[in-house]
């Protein structure tokens, strides 16, 4: 039964959850993250909820607000991502391609 109870965990720790979570070991309230990043309590309680999930330019601001990493936000992933791909996700289409252009 632990097994079972491990892999329902896991699946069930999604974008929303890893706010949420993340949010509590700040000891902030909804409304105190909704304030630092500019959106309403109801947008957090939707995201937390799972009803509806934040721009990539809101996760990146969650991203340095939480001090981790945007693909952990996203996908979970604990290990850290190279420094290239933290730039790519922070970093809009065309901005990438002009840096692009000097490699």
């Amino acid at each position: 039964m632990l097994y079972y109870d491990t892999i329902n965990l896991v699946i069930k720790m999604n974008l929303g959850n890893r706010i949420a979570d993340l949010r509590k070991n700040k000891k902030w309230t909804q409304n105190d993250l909704a304030n630092k990043i500019f959106v309403t309590d109801k947008t957090i309680s939707s995201w937390e909820s799972n009803r509806t999930e934040p721009s990539l330019e809101t996760i990146i601001k969650l991203s340095e607000l939480f001090n981790c990493n945007a693909s952990y936000l996203i996908y979970g992933n604990t290990k850290k991502n190279d420094i290239e791909t933290e730039i790519k996700i922070k970093l809009s289409k065309n901005e990438f391609h002009k840096i692009e252009i000097f490699k």
